[in-house]
């Protein structure tokens, strides 16, 4: 029964949980950001920026994966900051571009930010930031310190969003654990990616990863797909931002549905509970259901991003099974 009643969990928090009931997920006042600008928005760039945080991201998570606290943190980083600078000059070296760039640890300006609808104000907050050449173009941030799950932040009318995912210890030796994330090119990187799948399968949890998002689980369950966007693949796969609510594919849902990313109760069982049939079979038929196929092996090449689909169809023979 504990094995039936922690999956169920999983999926009425994905249906069911407003967006609005996560606000309580806060920044602390002890924290720690790590940011890296970009000389530019051009698309060389924007991928030299990209190469930088993969390689810091990594290097980061071996200096910062004995700390437990945000003192043991800072000192790790402050008595490790030639390490740090020394990555980012063999990776720029690595990408064969000759670009200046500086590494400052500290008290350092953030605009105004937005997280889970809690607004914090522009200031100097303690963080590590890496600045490319100029540092004119669209930047990337997390929190190093604690280790946030999910990071959403809106600046400049640009919306980044940051993944640092941290699988904490789970101690039901009979329970069964899943894991529910978007593979979204524009957030989540392929490095990062695989070594949740990674950290997943040492662990012994379940991955469940849908390609873009979530939201295209959703559809699969209200219109043939494949047949009513023919032409519009690309327009998932890069699923840009339509609105202050909705990218490309939330956006579909809402008006195919009629709800906006809140689903109520009524709503799920209208367009959903029934039709989580249709969805598998549309999902088997027409798209990937294999992990690496949807991760893919570089976000920034488009030949080379992961597939559209999901296998969560997975999750719900798991439940039948049980």
């Amino acid at each position: 029964m504990k094995k039936i009643l922690i999956i169920i969990l999983i999926i009425l928090t994905i249906y069911l949980i407003p967006k609005e009931e996560t606000k309580n997920i806060l920044i602390p006042q002890e924290a720690i950001r790590f940011r890296v600008i970009a000389n530019s928005d051009s698309k060389d760039d924007q991928n030299i920026k990209i190469k930088v945080r993969d390689s810091l991201n990594q290097e980061l998570s071996q200096i910062l994966k004995s700390s437990s606290s945000y003192e043991e943190s800072r000192n790790l980083i402050q008595n490790n900051q030639e390490q740090i600078k020394n990555n980012v000059k063999n990776t720029l070296a690595t990408n064969n571009t000759n670009q200046n760039y500086n590494v400052n640890y500290g008290l350092n300006y953030f605009p105004e930010k937005t997280f889970k609808g809690v607004d914090y104000k522009a200031g100097n907050y303690e963080s590590l930031v890496v600045t490319l050449g100029q540092g004119n173009g669209k930047n990337w941030w997390c929190v190093l310190f604690p280790p946030l799950c999910l990071l959403e932040a809106y600046e400049n009318n640009t919306e980044d969003v940051e993944y640092q995912f941290f699988v904490k210890e789970y101690q039901g030796q009979d329970d069964l654990f899943g894991v529910v994330i978007d593979r979204d090119y524009n957030t989540h990187t392929v490095m990062q990616l695989n070594e949740i799948r990674k950290q997943c399968i040492e662990k012994g949890y379940h991955l469940f990863i849908t390609t873009p998002c979530f939201e295209f689980w959703l559809l699969l369950h209200l219109v043939d797909v494949k047949k009513q966007y023919k032409g519009d693949m690309q327009k998932f796969r890069d699923n840009e931002k339509k609105t202050n609510k909705h990218t490309f594919t939330s956006l579909q849902v809402s008006e195919h549905a009629g709800h906006s990313k809140k689903i109520s109760e009524k709503i799920f069982r209208q367009y959903y509970l029934n039709h989580i049939d249709y969805a598998i079979s549309q999902t088997k038929k027409s798209f990937s259901t294999d992990v690496e196929e949807l991760i893919g092996t570089d976000e920034t090449e488009d030949s080379k991003k992961g597939k559209l689909g999901s296998n969560l169809p997975e999750l719900f023979k798991l439940l039948r099974e049980l």
